[in-house]
């Protein structure tokens, strides 16, 4: 055929063969040959191959279930790639819920297509990348990550749930929402490269209104470290519905304090240097093991203290303390702090020893505020362990206590149930049980220890 020619195929039953009907030419004009093939499946479908890509113009979930199963696609013939590629196009039709179970892309120049009705979710655990249109007439419903520099259109029921995340780019980059967009229970994650909005930083714009209450904005700043005087305007919008973000999450930057700002149309977040100039912080072990903090600041300006703030893993904090600042002054302070009761083997219940975290969270008398970096102590496990002996015995069993005290000592067998409890036993008497292998368990402060012991 032709270039410019066309091809019309009457309307005919297809038999049981996989493919009946065959047409060969140029139809994109692009001095290729391309082969249009037809098939069938349970009811009649066309499936098109081209034969410069080996890719289908057009994929149509008609299915239940699992995105993975290629009986759930038309003429029940194969999943679509894993990244669509432009110009092509993915329909939602399925008769029940389409679950994306695997990471999928859109190209530029491609789409996906929720039909009305019809409900698409991304799982927990995968992605979805739009670098292309994702048109949602149905149900939306993102438990996973959905990211990407495309376009979604908001007409239908979109829900971001409590393990979803949207990331703008891939990334970072500009993620279009034609629409209104409600963020859930979820997760804005909003990389921080540079200062170029939606180019090195992270941008969600959305047309129509936004609602932002029950969600949490975390910031990423990669390898990127800001400097006072930046803005970021991470968020646009219509309008804005509910109030501020749930959570907002910002890693401390030493020397920065960081003020989330909401307009009617906009989230931004600015730095500025922490009105206290801190030119030391350092923890150390005293010999009464107390964690000693120790800090040094240059000048301050409205300072009204410093929150001491102490972790076991880095992530979560809690306060322990405050020490009042100077005001202002251009003269040097010295501060300290001491941690009576750090996370240690008794306090925490630390096996091996305890890491324990500290940082200042300096604030202002107008209520502002900013972190210092994070300084750490290491508490070494200094309690000895019980000694449960014999191993091998007739009855009787020795509970050596070794400096800390016995709370509780527990007996189980083999198969998990427990046997036999004692408080603050010093030996117990396994003469009432069966022969076979046992499994004492001492708790001992904080801490436990369990030992195999085989009964004769």
């Amino acid at each position: 055929m032709n270039s410019g020619c066309s091809l019309t195929l009457a309307n005919q039953a297809l038999g049981s063969n996989a493919y009946n009907a065959v047409a060969i030419g140029d139809f994109n004009n692009d001095g290729k040959p391309d082969v249009f093939t037809a098939a069938r499946d349970a009811v009649s479908c066309t499936f098109i191959n081209d034969l410069n890509t080996g890719a289908s113009p057009f994929y149509e979930f008609t299915g239940n279930g699992s995105w993975s199963a290629p009986s759930n696609w038309n003429c029940n013939t194969t999943t679509p790639p894993t990244t669509i590629p432009s110009g092509r196009t993915i329909t939602i039709n399925g008769s029940g819920t389409t679950n994306l179970d695997i990471d999928q892309s859109l190209a530029a120049g491609s789409s996906l297509s929720i039909a009305a009705s019809k409900t698409l979710q991304v799982a927990n655990g995968n992605t979805l990348t739009n670098h292309g249109t994702l048109t949602n007439d149905g149900t939306f419903t993102n438990n996973g990550i959905l990211k990407g520099s495309g376009t979604l259109v908001q007409n239908g029921t979109f829900t971001n749930s409590a393990t979803g995340v949207i990331a703008p780019g891939a990334s970072p980059g500009k993620l279009t929402v034609t629409g209104d967009l409600d963020l859930g229970s979820g997760t804005y994650l909003c990389e921080i490269n540079g200062t170029g909005q939606g180019t090195t930083y992270d941008w969600l714009a959305v047309s129509g209104q936004a609602t932002l209450t029950n969600a949490t904005l975390t910031v990423d700043w990669g390898a990127f470290t800001p400097s006072a005087g930046d803005v970021f305007t991470l968020m646009t919008f219509g309008s804005r519905g509910g109030t501020t973000f749930g959570t907002v999450t910002i890693p401390a930057v030493a020397g920065l304090s960081f003020t989330t700002s909401y307009t009617g149309t906009a989230v931004s977040i600015s730095a500025a240097l922490l009105p206290v100039e801190l030119t030391d912080f350092r923890a150390t072990l005293t010999d009464e093991k107390n964690a000693l903090l120790f800090w040094k600041t240059a000048s301050e300006t409205d300072n009204e203290g410093f929150e001491i703030q102490r972790s076991a893993d880095g992530r979560d904090w809690q306060k322990i303390g405050f020490v009042a600042g100077h005001g202002t002054t251009l003269e040097a302070q010295d501060y300290s702090f001491i941690d009576e009761k750090p996370f240690s083997t008794h306090l925490g219940g630390c096996k091996g020893g305890c890491t324990n975290y500290y940082r200042l969270r300096q604030m202002d008398f107008d209520g502002a505020s900013g972190f210092s970096k994070t300084v750490a102590v290491f508490m070494e496990n200094t309690i000895a362990r019980p000694r449960i002996f014999p191993t091998l015995t007739d009855g009787v069993v020795m509970i050596e206590n070794n400096g800390e005290a016995v709370d509780e000592v527990s007996v189980f067998n083999v198969n998990g149930q427990m046997v036999m409890a004692a408080k603050q036993a010093s030996q117990l008497d396994l003469s009432g049980l069966e022969a076979g292998i046992y499994f004492i368990k001492v708790f001992y402060g904080k801490n436990s220890l369990t030992e195999r012991v085989f009964r004769k």
